[in-house]
Parts: C-alpha cells; structure tokens; sequence
C-alpha cells in the first residue's frame, strides 16, 4: 500500500507516512447500503426492507399516539332535540255537565226504586218490580208483574199453563195491562168483540174489552180501559181473571193483587 501524498511504500500497521509524515487513509470496510442492496438479488433486497418498513410504521404509530396526547381535543356539542308540548284534547263542558246530570237522575231513580238496577219483589205483596232506562227519551219504562197462584190444564200440546199480569207504562205508548199466558191461545181479536171477565175481591164481575198484540202473539192480551182496572186492582187484595182460550172453553186464573206499589 503506498501513500497518497508521496507515493513511498507504507507499513502494513503504520497510521503515518514515515517518508512524509501524512496520514494514511482509513481503509474503507463498508460499502454504502445503497451499493449493497444494488449487488444483491431481488428476493434478498425484499427481505432486507420488510423490517425497516414493518420498523418506521411503529415508530411512526408511537409518535401518532404520543402526540396525540399533547394536541387540544375538540369539545363534542351534544344537540338538544326541541321538546314537542303534549297534545291534550279539551275538555267538553257541556258534555261533561250533561253526563252529571244524567248519573244523577239514574242514581236518584235507582235510590227510590224508579230505576231497579235489577228486579226487585214487592215487600208488601207477591209483585215483582223492574225498569228500563230509556236513554233516547230521558224517562224510565216501569213494570210490575205477577203469576197466578193457579195452573188450568190445556191438554195436548200445551199441558199445565200458569197466568201472568202486567202492568207496564212506557214513554212510547203510555199504561199497559197485559194478560198473558205460558202456552196456548188467546182469544181477543182487534176484529171481533173480546173482552175478559174480570172480579175483584167479592165485588161484581166486571167486563173489560181485550185486543191482541200487534204482532199477533196469541198468548197475549191487552186489556181496554187499563186506567180503570189499575185503579180497581191497586184497592184488591185477589184479582180472578176469565179468560177464552182456543178449544178450551172460559178458564179462570187466581191472583193475589194486594201490595201493588204504582204511582
């Protein structure tokens, strides 16, 4: 080896020139990364580089994250939704007067047995009382009814039939006595004279003319003059009623009408 500044030979271990005192250059041991990746084959460069790369991305996230801790945080806004106000209907005052009024009536009806909630036996006599409420109209349908203490026998295809009196007073059609029967035919027609016989404790037999129902119920009969028999009625204590019945001739029916309670 020689030097670079005189050319003379160098010892081998020497750091100086002993001719012109230079120092001698540091050999070079290690070639440039750039020179050593160029001399090697491409799967060794692939090679070399992933750990660089796999390296400068951690450093990289370290960094991030580091300085994230010292960057100013931007406040989250929270938006308040706007409150809807409930909607509630208004009240209707007539209405709601108008109700008062009619729970009142019905309480009242049914604190003096004008409206019964349910039936309800005479205390005083065998009638049995009941109502109706008539909404449309305001006014109370009343009924009072009564079973004779007797059965007739009919025959075949009636048999053993019991007869019933009632007394009904409606908004629609005023005071009704109905005499009625379980089975069987009665015979008060509109189109012929009918009528019933009719005696109140010992007084005299009485006739009270009888039409059928409307809608031609033979067991059923409405009596004429219903405001007279009520009256006589109210005043008895036994009612016997004669009736006509289809194939079986005049038939009687007993009943105790003592206790009538009707205003």
């Amino acid at each position: 080896m020689h030097c670079k500044n005189c050319g003379q030979s160098l010892e081998p271990d020497s750091r100086f020139c002993r001719h012109c005192g230079s120092a001698r250059s540091a050999p070079t041991a290690v070639k440039s990364v750039d020179a050593r990746v160029r001399n090697q084959p491409a799967a060794s460069r692939r090679s070399k580089f992933v750990p660089v790369l796999v390296g400068g991305g951690a450093v990289a996230a370290v960094i991030g994250l580091f300085w994230s801790g010292f960057a100013p945080q931007t406040p989250v806004q929270v938006v308040k939704q706007p409150t809807v106000p409930e909607l509630k209907a208004e009240p209707d005052r007539d209405m709601e007067a108008d109700a008062a009024a009619l729970r009142a009536k019905v309480e009242a009806g049914i604190a003096n047995g004008s409206i019964p909630t349910v039936e309800r036996k005479s205390s005083t006599g065998k009638w049995v009382y009941s109502g109706d409420y008539d909404r449309m109209r305001g006014t109370t349908d009343r009924y009072a009814n009564l079973s004779s203490e007797n059965s007739v026998n009919l025959g075949f295809p009636y048999g053993e039939v019991y007869g019933r009196l009632q007394v009904r007073k409606r908004s629609t059609d005023g005071l009704n006595i109905i005499f009625s029967i379980d089975k069987g035919q009665i015979l008060c027609r509109s189109y012929t004279e009918s009528y019933l016989s009719i005696k109140f404790d010992n007084g005299p037999i009485q006739r009270f003319s009888c039409t059928g129902a409307a809608d031609g119920t033979s067991e059923v009969s409405f009596i004429i003059s219903a405001r007279k028999f009520l009256n006589s009625m109210i005043k008895s204590n036994q009612t016997i009623v004669e009736v006509p019945l289809y194939q079986n001739g005049s038939r009687q029916f007993t009943f105790e009408t003592k206790g009538l309670d009707w205003k």
